[in-house]
């Protein structure tokens, strides 16, 4: 775990916390919509589904669509 953050070989699992900044942040740089509609997409099943199984939601994010959506950020994971 590396700053609410937990890599897989393809999978990413954030926060949601961080998951909406890292949505925000993208959208005003009008990045990759389709990784913007992912992202999006995994904060709402997030949403709906991980709160059944436990209080600390979580999201699942494909490793791909974070490198695209920040590279920067990203490099180093």
């Amino acid at each position: 775990m590396k700053n609410n953050i937990f890599c897989s070989e393809w999978w990413i699992l954030i926060s949601p916390y961080i998951a909406v900044s890292i949505l925000s942040e993208t959208v005003k740089n009008e990045v990759n919509k389709q990784a913007i509609a992912i992202l999006q997409e995994q904060i709402d099943f997030a949403d709906k589904e991980s709160a059944k199984w436990t209080d600390l939601r979580l999201v699942f994010v494909p490793l791909e669509v974070c490198k695209m959506l920040l590279p920067e950020k990203m490099k180093n994971i």
